[in-house]
């Protein structure tokens, strides 16, 4: 049927035309998409970094921030709850407070 309509060999002409396009464009789609997802999960793990460098600076539970009432701190992790780490406090906290006029010592040990 379709050597002897060719119409019917144009739709098909067409259809198939349309699936290799198709394929194209999803295999661009997937190419895509896992490009952002790679450069997501670099971010996500460039913020977790500067989540726990960050809540080690200020003594704070780096999962919840002591927001959280079941998280392992029960909710009491908040801003000096725990002993900061030095090196994180004098590189972030430190910097502030002299900006700000209230450090009383160069580094906090």
């Amino acid at each position: 049927m379709k050597d002897s309509n060719p119409r019917f060999k144009l739709i098909l002409d067409y259809l198939e035309n349309m699936k290799t396009n198709d394929n194209g464009e999803l295999e661009y789609k997937i190419k895509h998409l896992e490009d952002r997802n790679t450069r997501l999960l670099r971010s996500y793990r460039i913020l977790i970094n500067r989540n726990e460098i960050c809540s080690s600076a200020l003594g704070m539970c780096a999962r919840c921030w002591g927001t959280d009432s079941s998280c392992d701190c029960g909710g009491n992790g908040g801003p000096g709850s725990r002993i900061p780490d030095n090196d994180a406090f004098n590189e972030l906290i430190l910097p502030v407070l002299k900006t700000m006029g209230i450090v009383i010592s160069e580094k906090q040990t």
